[in-house]
This record gives structure tokens, sequence and C-alpha cells, in this order.
């Protein structure tokens, strides 16, 4: 928001994810995985925030907007993510380390790729003082998770 680029963090409370099984080691782990995400479990610590973000910018008509998406393959330091978002797909490039078994993926995606300029544009209409006149399109995606082995 805002000319600044102000950020605005938000998450979400429920994601499904299907790790891949092919392979034993964390990258292995991540390249085939699936994942879906509730988008009506939006969490950015602002419930008036999270309210306008369930109805306005996550709903396409009166259906909740749904976010899934798969983890093609990997190079260098990349995965490649396909996203659907509103019915609309979209192969997405993520730079990608690997800590103590910690996986961490950034990258960005612009919502307006994804059909999404009537929702941006209720978002922007809703928030216009507090967003000072500017809402931006791009959106940047950061994936966290720490994979524990489970010996039998």
């Amino acid at each position: 928001k805002t000319y600044k680029k102000a950020g605005v963090k938000i998450g979400f409370d429920k994601v499904e994810i299907t790790p891949s099984t092919k392979e034993t080691t964390v990258l292995g782990q991540v390249v085939g995985a699936s994942f879906t995400i509730d988008t009506q479990t939006v969490n950015s610590a602002n419930p008036v925030r999270d309210e306008k973000l369930k109805s306005m910018f996550f709903m396409n008509g009166k259906k909740a907007l749904t976010i899934v998406g798969k983890v093609i393959d990997s190079k260098d330091d990349f995965v490649n993510v396909e996203f659907v978002i509103g019915g609309k797909k979209m192969v997405v490039p993520l730079k990608y380390t690997i800590t103590d078994n910690k996986f961490e993926a950034k990258g960005t995606i612009d919502m307006l790729d994804f059909g999404l300029s009537s929702n941006l544009k209720k978002i922007k209409k809703a928030c216009l003082d507090l967003h000072e006149g500017k809402t931006w399109s791009d959106v940047n995606i950061f994936i966290e998770s720490t994979f524990v082995k489970n010996c039998k």
C-alpha cells in the first residue's frame, strides 16, 4: 500500500500440504509437493483488515477464491511453483534456501497476471485513504517449512 510500498504481512491459518514421497531429502520432499490454501483463513493480525480481504479480495462473486499449487522442479537456487489462483495457472520461480532442514522460498507474483483486477479495485476503493490512493498489484510470496526426520 501507498507509494512507499509499505507491505502488509499476511498468512493463512489453513494450508494443506501434500509432500512428495519420491525422496528423503528436504528438496526431494519439496519438488512434487502440492498445496491448497484456504483464503478465508487469511490472518494479518488485524481482524478488520482480514474481513475486508475475505469479503472483497479473496472472493469471486459469491464463491471464495482458491489458491492451489505444486512445486514442479528445481534448478540452481530456484524452485518453479505452479500457482492456480481463481482458475488461472502460472509457473513462478521462487528463490530457495535450505538450512538445518528448514526450507524457505521467496518470490513475487502479480495479481493482474491471475485476472484479479476487479478484486484489486475493490480493495483499492475500500482502503483508498489508508493506502493514500495507491494499492499495488505485486505480492511478495514467502514459504517456510521445517522438515522433521521420522525414523521408524
